[in-house]
């Protein structure tokens, strides 16, 4: 086939581009298009025109360019080797910072995250960077005059090639939780995880009087309803529940427990797990019961937020 010699070459420069893409515009739920898009595409267009002239060769002049080469020229192609990884590198990092600021938001407002929550897909693009990393090393050791590259090559590529459909796979099956969690979701400031903290509030409108007195309310209503014991609490629940505008109690949340929702209510969640499994009488009880009883949705949510508190299992902090 030798009309399909080469022409994957500038097809290279699009997987990072189209997984950023794709993770944008699952996560705002629908079609997005900025007309400084185009410019993604720059490295694309100009790979695509470099390799032109050599598409309209005769299909006898494409075999003898092929079987003229002995193997890789080195010297002439780790340029191009050069901008093929910074390119897919730059928008993977792009895909990883934007799942990162959205895992983020979502437990902000969210106190049950774990279908919606990007996690996995998150560490996917971590390891396709890191092949992609690897496939550099590869590249430049064999300019040094390292033997096995082709072979090697080869199992890298099959390997991005998996981690992609499982980066699709995995955004594909929770993108109907993102998608019924986002509609649920309320206009609050988006903030990176890494934000200063001095800064973040810094045109808030609550005052250090006001923000005791939510404090107060807040902790008084959280002990006396448990509103923390239904499932799939929002901050929204919450808002309607104490009439405090739900930005407030995101702000008082964070500035006077140093936590998200997602933090405090689960922290609630689990002080009332630690009474029940200490309970004489629910002895029988598994895990998983106390676990739905005090609002989670799964034991593994339970577990993950139960060793993040107390750096241990149930089993093992029950055993002390």
């Amino acid at each position: 086939m030798p009309h399909l010699i080469n022409t994957n070459e500038s097809l290279f420069l699009l997987y990072g581009l189209l997984l950023f893409l794709y993770i944008r515009n699952l996560l705002h739920r629908r079609l997005i298009y900025k007309k400084s898009d185009v410019l993604f595409f720059l490295p694309f267009i100009v790979s695509l025109l470099v390799y032109l002239p050599y598409f309209f060769k005769t299909a006898a002049e494409k075999l003898s360019y092929y079987n003229a080469e002995s193997g890789i020229d080195f010297s002439e192609e780790i340029w191009e080797w050069l901008f093929y990884f910074l390119v897919n590198i730059y928008f993977l990092w792009k895909a990883l910072e934007t799942l990162n600021v959205f895992n983020f938001n979502q437990k902000k407002q969210l106190s049950d995250v774990e279908n919606s929550n990007l996690l996995y897909t998150s560490k996917l693009i971590k390891v396709c960077i890191i092949l992609f990393c690897l496939e550099f090393v590869l590249v430049y050791i064999s300019f040094l005059g390292f033997k096995h590259f082709e072979e090697i090559y080869l199992i890298l590529n099959f390997l991005n090639g998996i981690v992609f459909l499982l980066i699709a796979l995995d955004a594909v099956v929770h993108s109907k939780y993102i998608l019924e969690d986002q509609n649920s979701l309320i206009a609050l400031p988006i903030l990176k995880e890494e934000e200063n903290e001095t800064n973040k509030y810094a045109k808030s409108s609550l005052t250090e009087i006001s923000s005791k007195k939510i404090k107060t309310i807040l902790l008084e209503f959280m002990e006396n309803e448990k509103p923390y014991l239904t499932p799939k609490l929002r901050i929204k629940d919450l808002s309607e529940l104490t009439n405090i505008p739900a930005h407030h109690i995101s702000q008082v949340i964070n500035e006077s427990f140093q936590q998200n929702f997602y933090e405090f209510i689960n922290a609630y969640r689990i002080k009332e797990a630690v009474l029940l499994l200490k309970d004489p009488k629910l002895k029988e009880y598994t895990y998983e019961s106390i676990a739905y009883d005090v609002g989670f949705n799964s034991r593994s949510a339970f577990y993950t937020a139960f060793k993040k508190i107390y750096n241990t299992t149930p089993t093992k902090y029950l055993k002390k």
